[in-house]
């Protein structure tokens, strides 16, 4: 039995989804201008994060890794490559399996510009 006071609650929550979502929306589109403003300037910050990272760990890469592989004239060397492709590892680009004699003609310090 209804006395009329009680309040419409279909319509109570039809006009609390129907603000909701506008609400939604509109914090949709803030946040999407937002990012947008933000894609830029971090793009540009993660590219030269990775450039700078990988200069700054080349020369450490150019000393750990021939130490590893047990290619002594190899260390600290700014030609030092140590990649493998397929099966085959490429030591350098003057010496692809690597220098066995002594010290390498070739060696420039990895240390200095």
């Amino acid at each position: 039995m209804s006395t009329g006071w009680e309040p419409d609650w279909d319509a109570f929550w039809q006009a609390a989804a129907q603000t909701a979502e506008q609400v939604l929306v509109e914090l949709e589109a803030r946040v999407d201008e937002a990012l947008q403003s933000w894609e830029e300037p971090l793009l540009d910050l993660l590219i030269w994060l990775d450039g700078t990272t990988e200069a700054v760990t080349q020369p450490l890469h150019q000393t750990l890794d021939p130490i590893l592989e047990e290619r002594p004239a190899c260390v600290g060397c700014r030609n030092y490559h140590g990649q493998i492709y397929g099966d085959t590892l490429l030591v350098c680009a003057m010496h692809p399996y690597g220098w066995s004699e002594g010290e390498c003609p070739d060696w420039e310090s990895a240390w200095t510009n």
